[in-house]
């Protein structure tokens, strides 16, 4: 009986919950719905909303955080409704409100509650939108599925998207013009003029599809490529101020990793191509420029390269084998184009090098304070003494307690980088040419003279058509590579010493010689570390000078329709040479008196050659 009891009060509950529901969203439209009259001059926000308040017998609430009730509004109706008076009156504030239990509230505006809520502005507006309703398909007829239909110039961000029989519908108002976008098609453009079923044709976008992208032995058009490849066009290098290919195509190759080792003149940053896989432990892709293989893509100069491809799954790369385990590299070069008037072009910089990113290392007393730590810790006592600290705040004994910063003392300010590169490209009708000279120097951030770079490169490309079914190309390229390093472990060895030695020991001891002797021992530090000023001005020099030549000639054969006979014939001499000067270094006292360490051991002077010359010819 007390359940039934129970059942029975919760049926007319439910009618009390909506007929309270009803009575308060009638009193809300009632509200809204009223007319006032009002007539409001440069009058402050808040006192036209007292006036428009007092006029519909409503209370005002809102927050000063988000309403600037200083700002002067002016508004003026006779019999209007209220809504209609106060969307006109926030019309550009941001500002909405709620009319709630006798209370106007008012609130900031926010997309979300644009969309949700719709004043009566909005409504009016939106018996102004034009219903367009259509249907859009490709050049054969056959529905768009899910293109993209956006009004381009409509105050609000509007945009559908076509269903399975390519039908959209949306709702504009007159002037607006619809965009219609489909992936591999063209976009099209139509204006709204009036209400409608419209039809709309979308053509395919060929522009890309039929460009040309070097593979293997051959190209292939970009609309019938199955494999991983990735090209760069040789405008992405032009005008880039980058001393090698290598830099000048980092973050342009998806899944290729271009990484620098290090900031040497001349160095050539390693190329990873989706990770490592390989049976010899190397992780460089084979290179071929302008089908001949070639070690080094770094020597190439970047304004010579028309496109570069990389080749980077198994189905891409097979052709070439073995070689191909850590992927393909294909450049091709400039060639000039048939009927062309001679073009001579010359582009150059100077610019210079500035040290970016570089460690800041501890002052002599942080430096005193961290080994007396560091010492006690391992159980051995303090080095520095309190008198050793008054000493180094004295600043009266620089050979003992000096303050050096070797970072700073290592590296230049500046260093001068230039580029040259001047190329004549024409054609006539069955003959076309290309010829370029190009210079690179370089100079490093180390102080001293002994780092830098230079390259030469030239390269002249002919084509020529000796009757209608044959033409032969020739290619040859000549580079002079050169690159110094000190003769002491290169830039990364002086680095590590900067970073190691003391800051308590002076460039050069202080005594009776003027110009004083390299402190070219440290002896604070756990164990003797070499003066890396010292090192950078006097360990001599390690020059790697490298001379590669390439020589291709193509002879193709049209012998009927479809069907062709190529052949190439290379020749690749490369050549390495290395010079290297290691002086004795001498080590002295404080007082400048020769130190009983130095060896007797003469300058030393080591060369060594390395000469390769490959030849390759192939037929297809």
């Amino acid at each position: 009986m007390l359940m039934k009891t129970n059942y029975l009060l919760r049926k007319p509950l439910k009618g009390w919950i909506a007929a309270c529901c009803l009575l308060s969203f009638s009193l809300c439209l009632s509200a809204q719905s009223q007319t006032i009259s009002v007539n409001i001059k440069e009058q402050p926000l808040n006192k036209a909303l007292q006036i428009i308040a007092e006029k519909a017998d409503l209370k005002v609430a809102y927050s000063k955080e988000f309403i600037d009730i200083d700002k002067p509004v002016s508004i003026s109706a006779s019999n209007e409704r209220l809504d209609k008076v106060l969307n006109t009156l926030f019309k550009k504030m941001h500002i909405g409100y709620r009319i709630q239990n006798g209370s106007l509230l008012l609130y900031r505006k926010t997309s979300a509650q644009n969309g949700n809520e719709q004043t009566s502005e909005e409504a009016d507006n939106n018996e102004n939108l034009l219903a367009v309703t259509g249907t859009v398909t490709d050049s054969n007829g056959e529905p768009v599925i899910g293109a993209t239909v956006s009004a381009v110039n409509a105050a609000k961000n509007i945009n559908t998207v076509t269903d399975t029989h390519g039908q959209f519908s949306i709702r504009v108002k007159s002037g607006t013009q619809l965009r219609f976008n489909y992936i591999g098609c063209s976009e099209a453009v139509y204006t709204v003029k009036k209400e409608g079923n419209i039809s709309i044709v979308l053509h395919e976008n060929t522009t890309g599809l039929d460009e040309v992208v070097v593979v293997a032995y051959g190209t292939q058009k970009k609309i019938n490529l199955t494999g991983a490849v990735s090209m760069v066009k040789g405008d992405v290098l032009e005008n880039r101020p980058v001393t090698s290919v290598g830099k000048g195509l980092q973050g342009e190759l998806p899944g290729v990793s271009i990484i620098n080792s290090t900031g040497k003149p001349g160095t050539s940053p390693s190329i990873v191509i989706r990770g490592v896989s390989t049976i010899n432990s190397s992780t460089a892709p084979l290179i071929l420029i302008d089908g001949v293989a070639s070690g080094d893509i770094n020597l190439l100069n970047p304004d010579d390269i028309a496109s570069v491809s990389v080749l980077k799954d198994a189905a891409s790369a097979s052709i070439y084998g073995a070689r191909a385990a850590n992927g393909v590299i294909l450049v091709t070069t400039k060639t000039g184009k048939a009927n062309e008037q001679p073009t001579l072009t010359y582009s150059g910089y100077v610019g210079w090098q500035t040290p970016t990113r570089l460690p800041k290392l501890v002052n002599g007393r942080q430096f005193m304070e961290l080994s007396n730590e560091a010492m006690q810790a391992a159980g051995y006592s303090a080095p520095y003494n309190a008198s050793a600290f008054q000493k180094y705040d004295s600043g009266n004994y620089p050979n003992d307690y000096s303050n050096t910063d070797w970072i700073d003392q290592i590296y230049k300010k500046t260093a001068l980088q230039t580029n040259h590169e001047l190329s004549v490209r024409g054609g006539s009708n069955k003959s076309s040419y290309a010829m370029s000279y190009g210079y690179l120097n370089q100079d490093g951030l180390i102080v001293g003279d002994g780092y830098k770079s230079h390259r030469h490169n030239a390269r002249i490309n002919l084509t020529t058509r000796v009757f209608d079914r044959l033409k032969i190309n020739g290619n040859l390229s000549y580079v002079d590579f050169a690159r110094q390093d000190i003769g002491y472990s290169g830039t990364s060895g002086v680095f590590r010493l900067a970073q190691r030695i003391s800051p308590l020991l002076p460039v050069k001891w202080k005594h009776q010689n003027p110009d004083g002797t390299w402190s070219n021992t440290d002896w604070y530090a756990f164990g003797t570390v070499k003066n890396p000023v010292d090192v950078a001005y006097n360990s001599g020099f390690e020059r790697r000078n490298t001379r590669v030549f390439n020589g291709i000639v193509n002879a193709g054969l049209n012998l009927m329709k479809g069907l062709d006979l190529n052949g190439q014939y290379s020749v690749n001499y490369y050549s390495r040479e290395t010079n290297e000067f290691n002086p004795a270094m001498l080590q002295f006292f404080q007082d400048g008196t020769p130190s009983p360490n130095n060896t007797k051991a003469k300058n030393f002077v080591s060369k060594e050659q390395e000469k390769i010359l490959r030849k390759a010819y192939k037929q297809r």
